[in-house]
């Protein structure tokens, strides 16, 4: 089943893995979660490159405590994004200021408002494998499970 198979992925930490549910496409814009860490800098380059080759917009979901961490994440942002040749040129960011609590607002916003794919890095987000798992099952959108290259043992 697609739920066993989600739980596999997560378990083995087998890097980047695109998660598409049959009959889906690939749709605008591409939503991905920020919180500053090494993975979520490699989850939005990955988004940068997936919307270039669908309309160059990016949602940019922003886990954060207070306002003026919301700011400075999204100023970080910002500068990657500049310094970065690999991303498209023209490229249109949107940001979103989620809180801490970060799979009920992606069951909320993915559920309603986004239908485009969600790249997730998974494992910088203190979220547990059965909560991601619950989350691919619940949402249609197409899922890019972004995860460090070694074992979570290692």
């Amino acid at each position: 089943s697609l739920g066993s198979t989600v739980r596999n992925l997560i378990e083995q930490g087998l890097g980047t893995t695109l998660i598409l549910k049959e009959g889906l496409q690939l749709l605008s814009p591409v939503i991905t979660v920020y919180n500053g860490s090494k993975l979520a800098q490699l989850a939005l380059n990955i988004a940068g490159r997936l919307a270039g080759a669908v309309d160059k917009k990016i949602e940019i979901l922003i886990p954060a405590h207070t306002e003026d961490e919301f700011e400075t994440l999204r100023s970080e942002i910002l500068a990657d994004v500049a310094n970065d040749p690999g991303m498209p040129a023209g490229m249109q960011l949107n940001f979103r200021h989620i809180g801490t609590n970060v799979i009920p607002a992606l069951l909320t916003l993915l559920s309603y408002e986004y239908r485009g794919p969600l790249v997730f890095p998974i494992d910088t987000l203190n979220t547990e494998p059965q909560s991601v798992q619950s989350l691919i099952d619940y949402i249609d959108n197409p899922v890019l499970l972004v995860q460090s290259q070694s074992s979570p043992e290692a």
